[in-house]
Formats: structure tokens, sequence, C-alpha cells
């Protein structure tokens, strides 16, 4: 085992430089505070192994701490993964030479998504993946995470810099993507691992909310009472 210590340059440039390090056939990338069951990776590798169709190996999602909801991911395929991520992008498991050609992730992804658009530029260029339907990795939910702190706004602009990147690939299927737009809304707004199911709140984005957040005494109350239910 080598241990590679750098000045900190972010997600996207850390697990480049592991990979160009990696020595091996077979790459996986696994965020400090997650962790995977112990059987996921030569399961991964199996298939891996036997389909040479098949460039990365995901899973389901289990999550823990501050949720315990789980969540099913899919093979990645347009026109779907165009409008929503359809697998566990920040814990997959590659042949490392497909990795190397089409898989580094972008350092222009400031905000996050830097593996969701390596997922893209994977399939872009035909290295294919597949989900293993078992729940072999385990995402934890704790605030403050860079995933916790997205919101719709930094959400929406990542996706512009994806559409403006993957341009010919959207435009090629133009039509599916406006169609699951228009039945399903935002890609953002399905729920995934970077975002925990919440019950929508029943006056959100209504006028009423925004009165209460301009008028402190209001506010004041209802963060009073936010807590106490919370409790």
């Amino acid at each position: 085992v080598i241990v590679y210590r750098r000045a900190n340059e972010g997600l996207s440039a850390t697990r480049n430089f592991g990979a160009d390090k990696a020595s091996g056939e077979y790459l996986a990338f696994l965020d400090a505070d997650d962790l995977v069951k112990p059987d996921y990776y030569s399961k991964a590798i199996n298939v891996l192994k036997r389909y040479d169709n098949v460039s990365f190996v995901g899973c389901w999602a289990e999550y823990f701490e501050s949720s315990n909801i789980s969540w099913p991911s899919f093979n990645p395929e347009p026109p779907y993964l165009l409008v929503h991520n359809m697998i566990n992008s920040s814990a997959l498991v590659y042949k490392k030479s497909s990795f190397i050609k089409a898989g580094f992730n972008d350092p222009n992804m400031l905000y996050g998504m830097e593996d969701y658009d390596s997922v893209i530029n994977m399939v872009k260029n035909g290295f294919r993946g597949v989900a293993i339907p078992e729940k072999l990795w385990q995402y934890r939910i704790r605030r403050g995470s860079m995933a916790q702190s997205f919101n719709d706004h930094s959400k929406s602009y990542l996706y512009r810099l994806l559409t403006k990147k993957h341009s010919n690939f959207y435009a090629k299927y133009a039509a599916e993507v406006i169609n699951i737009l228009n039945a399903n809304g935002p890609g953002f707004l399905i729920e995934n691992p970077s975002r925990v199911t919440r019950k929508p709140f029943p006056f959100a984005g209504t006028r009423l909310v925004s009165f209460v957040k301009r008028n402190k005494f209001l506010r004041n109350i209802a963060q009073s009472i936010y807590r106490r239910i919370k409790k």
C-alpha cells in the first residue's frame, strides 16, 4: 500500500491524481465519510472480468446516520441519464483503462456533480456501466457535508455546465429529454444520494413564507416551532 499526501486541491484533482498513480487493473473511489459492504468490490470486479462491454459497476445505496432510506440505482443510459444521475457515481468500480480514457473528473465542476459529469462522459464515449441490485454502498447523511449543502440554485448552475459541456450528446436525445422533463420536472428535484427525502413543506414557495422570512418576530416564532417539532 502506498499513501500519497498532497495539499487539498478538491475532489476532482485528487481522484484524477489517484487514478494516474494506481498501478492495478481496476479503480475504486470512496468518499471518506461513506462505507461499503465487504463483498462490494469482489462482486463488481467479477462483473468487469466477465463482460467486455462493461467499463464500470455501481450498486444500490443504503443511507445511514441521519436517514435510513434506500436508493435503488440503475444502469446509466440516455436519455434518462441526461436528466438525472442514475447510479452511485461517487463510489463506482472501474476498469482503469476506461476511466483514464473518458472518466477523469472535471475540476471546473467546483460545487459538485463532478462524478455525475464523469459518468456522462464515459457513456457518451461508449464506456457503459451497470448497477448491481444490492445495497452494497452505505451513504452517510450528515449536516454540513458537501452534498447536503447543495441548493436548487447551485444544482441548476451545475446542470447548465453539464448541458453546455455535453451539448452534442444532449442534442442527440433532445426530444426524449424534453418529454422526461415535462413529465417529471427538473432532474435535481428527483430523490438521489445527494438529497435526503423530506416531505414537502405545504406552504413552500408561497407569499406567506416570504412574509414570515422578512419579519424578524414571525421568523423567530417559526424557528422555535420548527425546533420543537424536530425534537
